[in-house]
């Protein structure tokens, strides 16, 4: 799986840039978000712990997408994933 991370998304979030990806008939997945983000956890104090202790997995999950990664993906259309996220991201 080819993961997609950016630097800054600014007032966009990573559904934003997913929901405007599928408008151009590209699928995306969001990037995984923490297990002590879910809601299981809600409110445990394990997940205020693990909120602290583990800002960089929920720093790198607010900003990650899931690219298409299908065998059947050829040159043309990794082109036109790289264009349309250049200008969706610019």
């Amino acid at each position: 799986m080819t993961t997609a991370l950016f630097n800054n998304l600014g007032k966009t979030s990573k559904f934003d840039l997913i929901n405007k990806l599928q408008d151009q008939g590209i699928s995306t997945r969001p990037f995984f978000d923490p297990l002590s983000s879910l809601k299981a956890y809600k409110g445990s104090p394990d997940q205020i712990r693990a909120q602290h202790d583990n800002k960089n997995s929920y720093d790198i999950s607010a900003r990650g997408i899931n690219l298409p990664s299908a065998a059947s993906i050829d040159k043309k259309d990794v082109k036109k994933i790289i264009q349309i996220l250049r200008n969706k991201y610019d």
